[in-house]
């Protein structure tokens, strides 16, 4: 029970940051979203789970269909636009419906700087102990 809960909460967590990650990278990192854009591949298949990481998004509308849009698709937030900005919110995504694989998808190879200093960082911490 205590192992299902920390779960949860850490992928709460994550989801989280990677909301804010998203949106500073719009208002801050704006050569590096372009960057990103550039190398993603696909198309949304509108299954709306990208608005439903951390809360379901109160513009989300389910269809009878499967399908969802959204209220406010033509004004919709730079954060929702960019979304999935690079293979880590894929990762994240993944986390809400790993079992239906996300239209979008980045080349393994073009794997992007920010995914690979936070490995770097976490294996340095892991040698130090």
């Amino acid at each position: 029970m205590v192992k299902r809960i920390k779960k949860k909460v850490m992928s709460s967590v994550q989801q989280g940051m990677g909301k804010v990650r998203r949106f500073t990278s719009t208002k801050f990192r704006k050569s590096y979203v372009d960057e990103q854009l550039k190398k993603r591949k696909g198309e949304c298949l509108r299954c709306g789970t990208c608005c439903r990481l951390l809360f379901k998004c109160p513009m989300l509308i389910d269809n009878e269909d499967g399908s969802t849009s959204c209220r406010i698709h033509k004004k919709k937030p730079e954060n929702c636009d960019i979304f999935p900005l690079n293979q880590k919110c894929i990762n994240e995504r993944n986390l809400i419906q790993p079992l239906l694989p996300c239209g979008y998808s980045f080349d393994d190879d073009d794997e992007d700087e920010e995914c690979n200093t936070e490995t770097k960082e976490k294996n340095m911490k892991k040698n130090k102990k």
